[in-house]
């Protein structure tokens, strides 16, 4: 259920073209039941103690007099225990989750207009696991015959015209390619099914809808029970076998199902829908029961970091493993609560690699789409490294990639920051983090939280939250320059903080290993280009470090005896200028930030190589001539 997928209605049957026409005319009533039907099938719901499942409602209230003609009478959630109180812990599995809806009706019992599109909006954190059942195929539903154990509840519909006696049974099915949840039911030879989706760009919760109901049936409402353990031998009376008989005993485990929220507070459910007449309709459901008891969760997350190759001072392949072990698939047990921010220091063996410019091009924000459910349009020039999350209630990992964000221009307005994007069979995880550079060690702070504007990581389960930052000559992340074992820190908050106590501190190491940096064995090259006594000609000088020396501290060279230079004539770079040139926040190209000095004063040219490995990055740019500096009468 935590799977995003395309809202979708699909149905199947057996071939009708050659029934008799009141067979077609009781098929396309009973479609039309369905579909309105199912618009609950992924919504937990059972209808109140004066209306049980199974039974026809009476006519629902029509709209006050201050709504549209056609509203939401009445919408209304809860999560029981076994003896019918509500469940309020969290990260438990509730016995019954329940929904139930109504839409206005006129006078004599007829819908006031006909439902189009209906979606329902869970709570973030209440989920379901798809693959703690068996699943049924649509073959077996064609024909009755899904597993015992598929069944994961009941349904039953309010409508004007009684078609179905007690409530319908509810299948986990095979879901089709490119979709991880699907729920399905049968009703006189019409299958019917239902997705459910992730709010990506939101905050993540479960999303359940159908389009393009039928007008057929004059349907008002429905509901639904959805088991959170279905192999509990509490739902044997309302099972049904195959063959219609009931009770069923269930012939698997205990598997939970549903898992309540691991943040303790209030709960809110929404639906809005379409009619075919053009209006919308909504309304909201605020649980008088908050989610309680979240000192009770337990959140022992560790993380691991690696590098390879791991000697010093060279770019470096760099993977980040945040791991949060899961409670074991029991009834009885607790949920670990999910991950809400977490701050990792990395060990101050890794740092930015300046080689890594070399090609690099940013995304944009734009283009990343933070608070939307498109997929990344990135340039490939901008991808840095791949991203993996394994949750327990997902058969495949999700994969994805990690990019470049661009420079004060993105959701922190950082010098540096990434995103993250995932996807496996349809659901999109999107998340952002900032990342600072110490200015004097540039030891890297990674921060997943999320701002006002952009959501922070999802009230999901994972057991391993992957980065793999890509090696070569082209790495994003180099060592440092000496060996050893280095630390790190981290401050990892769980969406069950404040009440689950203090945030998690694991610590994360790396070591650094030879050929170790250290030595200092700088090459100088120099001399002019006319050799001739007496006359001018350009003069040359060249410092280069190995990968494994030290990095330059300070500089001063001594020319040979006879070599000057004439001055007369040359105009100076001013203090005022370089003053300009070097003011804080000043942006464009270096060739704009240095252009305060005049052409005139230019002597020379530089080039400039950073960054460890066979490929630095290369910076070019002018020398200037400039007045007194540091008790010389002239400086560069």
């Amino acid at each position: 259920m935590t799977k995003e997928t395309t809202m979708t209605t699909q149905m199947q049957a057996a071939d009708r073209r050659s029934a008799p026409s009141a067979r077609r005319g009781a098929l396309l009533a009973t479609l039309a039941a369905v579909v309105c039907l199912l618009a609950a099938v992924i919504v937990p719901a059972t209808a109140s103690a004066a209306n049980p499942p199974g039974t026809f409602n009476p006519p629902v209230p029509a709209c006050p007099s201050s709504s549209p003609n056609w509203c939401v009478a009445s919408f209304s959630a809860s999560t029981t225990n076994a003896d019918g109180s509500a469940d309020t812990q969290a990260g438990s599995h509730p016995f019954e989750s329940t929904t139930s809806f109504d839409f206005s009706v006129d006078g004599g019992g007829v819908p006031t207009e006909n439902m189009k599109d209906i979606s329902v909006n869970l709570p973030p954190g209440l989920i379901g696991d798809p693959n703690a059942t068996p699943k049924c195929t649509v073959a077996e539903l064609d024909i009755n015959g899904c597993p015992v154990d598929s069944q994961i509840g009941t349904l039953a519909l309010d409508a004007t015209v009684s078609l179905f006696a007690g409530a319908q049974p509810v299948y986990n099915m095979v879901p089709p390619k490119g979709v991880a949840a699907q729920f399905g039911t049968n009703l006189l030879l019409i299958d019917a099914f239902v997705t459910v989706k992730v709010r990506t760009g939101g905050n993540y919760g479960l999303t359940a809808g159908l389009t393009n109901t039928s007008t057929l049936l004059p349907l008002f409402g429905s509901t639904l029970t959805l088991w959170g353990v279905p192999g509990d031998p509490g739902h044997d009376a309302v099972r049904t076998c195959p063959g219609g008989t009931t009770p069923c005993p269930s012939g698997g485990g205990e598997t939970p199902f549903l898992t309540m929220p691991t943040q303790c507070g209030a709960l809110q459910y929404s639906i809005d829908a379409d009619s075919w007449q053009g209006d919308s309709a909504s309304s909201t459901f605020n649980d008088p029961h908050p989610i309680t008891g979240c000192q009770s969760l337990s959140f022992n997350p560790s993380i691991n970091v690696g590098v390879g190759p791991s000697s010093a001072d060279s770019p470096s392949a760099v993977s980040v493993d945040v791991h949060v072990p899961q409670a074991p698939d029991d009834p009885a047990s607790l949920a670990a609560p999910s991950l809400k921010s977490a701050v990792v220091t990395l060990p101050p063996g890794i740092q930015l690699s300046p080689a890594a410019a070399n090609g690099l091009q940013a995304c944009s924000e734009a283009q990343f789409g933070p608070n939307t459910s498109a997929e990344p349009a990135c340039p490939d020039a901008s991808k840095i490294g791949t991203a993996e999350i394994d949750s327990p209630i997902s058969a495949d990992p999700l994969t994805g990639g990690i990019w470049l964000a661009q420079q004060n221009a993105n959701p922190f307005n950082s010098t540096f920051a990434i995103y993250v994007a995932t996807e496996a069979d349809g659901t999109l995880i999107k998340l952002a983090a900032r990342i600072d550079a110490n200015p004097s060690t540039g030891q890297l702070t990674t921060t997943f939280d999320g701002t006002p504007q952009f959501p922070g990581n999802p009230q999901l389960p994972f057991s391993d939250f992957k980065l793999n930052f890509f090696g070569g000559p082209g790495a994003a992340l180099m060592t440092g320059e000496t060996c050893g074992t280095f630390s790190g820190s981290t401050d990892i908050q769980a969406w069950s903080s404040p009440g689950s106590g203090p945030d998690s501190s694991p610590v994360p190491t790396v070591t650094i290993g030879a050929p170790c940096g250290g030595a200092f064995a700088p090459t100088f090259t120099a001399g002019s280009a006319n050799a001739q006594a007496g006359s001018f000609g350009p003069f040359s000088l060249s410092f280069t470090r190995s990968d494994s020396d030290q990095d330059l501290s300070g500089l001063t060279v001594n020319l040979p005896a006879g070599v000057s230079a004439k001055l007369a004539g040359v105009p100076q770079c001013s203090e005022a200028d370089i003053a300009q040139a070097q003011a804080p926040g000043r942006t464009g190209t270096q060739e704009q930030q240095v252009s305060s000095c005049p052409a005139s004063s230019q002597v020379g040219t530089v080039v400039t190589a950073a960054g460890p490995g066979t490929d630095p990055f290369f910076l070019s740019g002018k020398v200037y001539l400039t007045g007194p500096f540091n008790g010389a009468p002239y400086g560069l």
